[in-house]
């Protein structure tokens, strides 16, 4: 499994991953007690008509059949377990790029195997609502070579939840880019030459509450932000804790006579998105910008020093993330 990571509004590829985890949560759905959810939801029907349904589905119903609510209990703290090392697999990952299918088949193939080639075709994806993964299947062009020629080929990207809106905007990004065709237009598909993504995202630099694994940040990830870089600001700021704003924020201000300086992450925010965004943020916060320790400037958070009054310093920690440890 290839795991990407966007960077200068390009995709890194970091390498690729183990699918341990991901293949043994898998299984739990087709030879585990999960596979008896397929019964219950339809139990009224099956109860009746079991024996009129087509062979395949009958094995698969009775199959269910065997596994009592002790398995499921089992079943489901295993389930927890790999989703736990599947999710750690992905740690310092935005994405990961898996085929969608790894072969095709002939539908007489399928109807004369039909469970064994059915999990083959769902092999890299038949994981992804058991562990809680979001994902956007995009066309990728056609096979060559081989009794196969002319057939086509396509990827997923996968992320973990509540990553939406982020992986529409990259497959919007990359069909544009690519210009790839869909239903009847295929026929007339001719592969087109590498293009860059076009450059329409604007950096935004973030102290507090929406830093990575923080309360805030799924707003980022919900207006299809991506972490571009950690980094720290220059010196001349002091940071705040904000009174009465229920999820802990800080706000940080300017001070040419302080000493310190902070954590911070920028992402790279779809241009579009930053209206959206920008409507979610409270007084005093508000975006200006940001000088960085190696001189650069970015639009990042900035507060109303009027607001500061009364307010906990916590410049000392030089980062939000830490103050919150410290509260632990």
């Amino acid at each position: 499994m290839i795991v990407v990571q966007f960077a200068k509004n390009c995709l890194l590829f970091r390498g690729t991953i183990s699918l341990r985890p991901f293949l043994e949560a898998a299984r739990l759905l087709y030879e585990r007690s999960f596979v008896a959810e397929r019964y219950a939801g339809n139990r009224k029907f099956f109860e009746k008509h079991l024996d009129d349904c087509l062979p395949v589905i009958k094995t698969i119903i009775c199959g269910s059949l065997k596994f009592s609510s002790a398995y499921l209990f089992s079943d489901r703290e295993r389930l927890m377990e790999l989703k736990r090392e599947a999710y750690g697999e992905l740690d310092g990952c935005d994405c990961a790029l898996i085929p969608t299918a790894g072969t095709i088949y002939k539908r007489s193939e399928v109807d004369a195997d039909p469970i064994r080639l059915n999990w083959n075709l769902g092999y890299y994806t038949n994981f992804m609502n058991l562990l809680d993964f979001c994902a956007i299947a995009l066309p990728a062009g056609f096979r060559k070579g081989g009794e196969k020629d002319g057939m086509p080929f396509g990827i997923t990207v996968f992320a973990k939840a509540f990553s939406d809106e982020a992986l529409l905007s990259l497959g919007a990004r990359y069909l544009n880019a690519r210009r790839m065709p869909t239903g009847a237009h295929l026929a007339a598909f001719e592969e087109s030459s590498e293009e860059k993504l076009p450059e329409e995202l604007l950096e935004i630099a973030v102290c507090g509450a929406h830093l990575e694994g923080l309360p805030l940040n799924w707003q980022l990830k919900e207006c299809g932000a991506v972490l571009s870089e950690k980094t720290i600001s220059a010196k001349g700021y002091r940071m705040f804790l904000l009174n009465g704003t229920g999820i802990q924020k800080p706000g940080m201000i300017r001070d040419a006579e302080s000493p310190y300086s902070f954590e911070l992450e920028v992402y790279r925010v779809p241009s579009e998105n930053v209206g959206r965004f920008l409507s979610q943020i409270p007084y005093p916060l508000g975006l200006g910008k940001i000088q960085l320790q190696d001189g650069r400037e970015v639009t990042g958070f900035i507060c109303e020093g009027e607001a500061m009054k009364g307010c906990t310093d916590i410049s000392e920690y030089g980062s939000f993330r830490k103050f919150i440890e410290s509260q632990k």
